[in-house]
């Protein structure tokens, strides 16, 4: 039995919004800094500072020159007001379902498409270096393109 065009499209945007959703997750866990051990008093920009210093060895190990080290976290610093608006991103703070219904619309499933059509090369192309479907790239791409607003965040 064919389920009715309703439920497809739900479950279709359904599956768009979980891709999101892990690929937001994922991407903002991944390169957050350990958390301090539970016997250092530091400061949190001291250990974002100690984190950074720590990065930039791995990266070294990896290959990435040094230069390109300094270019993008050179000017790193910690800034208290970006972790409060990490730690209340809706994906978060939200029941899942919730979080969910109001993560897919019409405007992200047109801009994933677009963004889809003008970059079908790259997103090919990252599917196949790192493994991950071109549909759970679009997906993601389609909600952080409509949510990426850029804020100033004044530092002290």
């Amino acid at each position: 039995m064919r389920s009715p065009p309703v439920f497809r499209a739900r479950a279709h945007a359904f599956i768009l919004a979980l891709a999101a959703l892990l690929g937001t997750a994922s991407c903002t866990t991944l390169a957050a800094p350990p958390a301090p051990a539970a016997t250092d008093t530091s400061d949190p920009a001291e250990g974002f500072r100690a984190w950074v210093a720590d990065f930039s060895k791995d990266a070294l190990k990896a290959g990435i020159r040094r230069a390109t080290i300094d270019a993008t976290l050179g000017k790193a610093r910690w800034l208290a007001q970006v972790i409060e608006l990490d730690g209340a991103q809706p994906e978060f703070v939200r029941p899942v379902w919730q979080y969910l219904d109001s993560a897919v619309s019409t405007q992200r499933i047109v801009a994933g498409k677009t963004l889809r059509q003008i970059n079908a090369k790259v997103m090919d192309d990252a599917a196949g270096r790192y493994g991950v479907p071109t549909g759970i790239i679009t997906a993601i791409w389609g909600v952080r393109a409509t949510t990426a607003r850029i804020s100033a965040i004044s530092a002290p």
